[in-house]
């Protein structure tokens, strides 16, 4: 009989076994622990972990950077075969000649370097493959050798390699942000060439693109609305082509699970030779300072839809957000705050067209009762005639009440500009305010407890008091007291225009609804301070005190 105490250890000691496979298991590294498959390389911003016989990185991990319920954000999601080589050699696929000896095996390896060797039995080539990390800006060095052995000729038409990024960039769909829900989660092909910056973003697993880079290519890659994972060929590496398309994977759409795949431009070799391909790769936040950080420069992948004066404007308010931001440490007041300088900056503008705008008005009230006359005994062209010509008599021009527009066109490009810097920088990605938990979504005050066509799941409040204060500001814009405003327009025209902008700013960022219901107040309260200064005469009529 065996004595219950050592039972009760062997119990134990199971017990603690077992929960170490689940804690491996769960963590994702089980199947490395127990094959010793798995490598990795490390600096203070990136973890790479490395399948050995595939050859490909498993888990590309970005420390301190969450990914909403993970605890590190991984780009290698969710195939977890990041920059695979893949193709054909020597007339079979490469993943033939993995399969005919022992795929891919690691020749060096330490903390921060790895070397892998792909030398099938039987081959007339071995490839090699060198990482190296260190550098601390999210950036790594890719280095590709393909070695001819024997007796062995490679043309380069026998050689049909790549280097596939993809599928996917650990990007995963979104859900309650109602008809913007695209805008908040996506991934995207992305390249830099001679020509400029181009974007490409799938819409089925069919579709297969094929590019030829203009004068050489600068950078190729992913990008979701935060992240990137870019590769850039060195110094006279000329890349052949780029070829973009979309691999199905546990039921993702098609733009999750894209793939950017760049052609290794490896010529013919003769016995004895060896070609060597060096590559820089990226793989982190697309913050400013992170794509700046070092060589390659790649802020141009920061609002490449933009014309670029329009791109140089976001550029400049990211700059001054940031300036505020390093003396106010809160993204909300900087945004308050910017809003409150752009309206200093457009103070001359609004005010002389405020003003223009109420000598019109009076000037439309002196001319109400000639302009009733007119419409009252002519039609047509007769009538228009005699309208401009009435504008004539009085010095006015017909379109002298759309100077006070000038106020919103000259903010336009801000709110275009911040529209996109809003939606991109990852600065602002967990900038919190009052209730707001990100600047960079919509408030989401409570939830509706259903996920509501256009809306989303949630309701925001941003958005209310943003339309409140436009229709508050259409209220106060001085005009004639006409029987027109006086009747069903004069309360239709503003509702109309309210309803417009609410439905156009509900699913936006909340830091951007932010600046424009900040710039409206301010209109309104230089539209109060404006209508104080009117005598009492001429309440009506819009009129200045001298």
């Amino acid at each position: 009989m065996r004595n219950p105490s050592a039972l009760s250890l062997h119990s134990s000691r199971a017990c603690l076994l077992l929960a170490l496979v689940l804690t491996l298991v769960v963590a994702g590294i089980w199947p490395s622990v127990v094959l010793g498959v798995d490598k990795r390389i490390s600096d203070d911003s990136l973890v790479l972990h490395f399948d050995t016989p595939g050859g490909a990185v498993s888990r590309w991990l970005l420390p301190g950077i969450n990914a909403h319920g993970a605890l590190e954000r991984d780009l290698a999601l969710p195939a977890r075969r990041q920059l695979m080589v893949d193709g054909e050699i020597a007339g079979q696929s490469l993943a033939q000649w993995r399969q005919a000896g022992n795929g891919w095996e690691v020749s060096a390896h330490d903390e921060v370097l790895i070397s892998l060797r792909l030398a099938p039995s039987g081959a007339p080539f071995v490839l090699h493959k060198q990482w190296r990390v260190g550098e601390n800006n999210w950036r790594a060095s890719l280095e590709l050798e393909l070695e001819v052995i024997g007796e062995a000729v490679l043309a380069a038409e026998d050689i049909n390699l790549w280097l596939t990024l993809g599928p996917g960039l650990g990007e995963m769909p979104v859900e309650g942000f109602g008809i913007a829900a695209g805008m908040y989660s996506f991934t995207e092909a992305i390249f830099s060439e001679a020509g400029g910056v181009s974007r490409e973003r799938l819409q089925d697993t069919q579709t297969r693109l094929t590019h030829e880079p203009v004068d050489g290519l600068d950078w190729a890659g992913l990008h979701s609305r935060y992240f990137a994972l870019m590769v850039a060929p060195a110094e006279g590496v000329a890349v052949p082509y780029l070829q973009i398309d979309s691999q199905a994977q546990a039921q993702l759409p098609a733009d999750f699970t894209t793939r950017m795949r760049v052609q290794l431009p490896f010529g013919t070799l003769a016995q004895g030779q060896s070609q060597t391909l060096s590559w820089r790769v990226f793989g982190g936040p697309k913050s400013h300072a992170a794509l700046a950080a070092a060589s390659p420069d790649l802020t141009d992948m920061l609002f490449p839809g933009l014309w670029n004066w329009m791109r140089w404007l976001a550029l400049g308010i990211m700059f001054v957000l940031g300036m505020i931001h390093s003396v106010i440490p809160s993204w909300g007041l900087a945004i308050i705050l910017l809003a409150i300088v752009v309206r200093i900056l457009v103070h001359p503008v609004a005010r002389n067209a405020m003003r223009a705008q109420q000598r019109f008005a009076r000037t439309q009230e002196l001319m109400r009762p000639e302009m009733d006359e007119i419409r009252r005994h002519y039609k047509g062209g007769e009538q228009s005639e005699r309208i401009l010509q009435l504008f004539e008599k009085h010095g006015v021009s017909p379109l002298a009440g759309l100077k006070p527009l000038l106020i919103v066109l000259i903010q336009i490009p801000v709110f275009v500009a911040l529209f996109h810097l809003l939606g991109q920088v990852f600065e602002l990605r967990d900038a919190s305010f009052l209730w707001m938990a990100s600047l960079a979504e919509p408030d989401r005050l409570f939830s509706w407890g259903v996920d509501l066509p256009f809306f989303g799941t949630h309701f925001n409040l941003l958005p209310v008091l943003m339309a409140g204060t436009t229709m508050l500001s259409i209220h106060l814009a001085p005009g004639p007291e006409s029987a027109d405003r006086q009747g069903l327009r004069r309360y239709l025209m503003p509702v109309l225009i309210t309803l417009a902008f609410f439905l156009l700013f509900y699913p936006f960022p909340s830091g951007l609804v932010l600046y424009w219901t900040m710039a409206n107040l301010l209109h309104l309260g230089h539209a109060l301070i404006v209508n104080r200064k009117r005598d009492p005469a001429d309440a009506k009529t819009g009129g200045l005190r001298a």
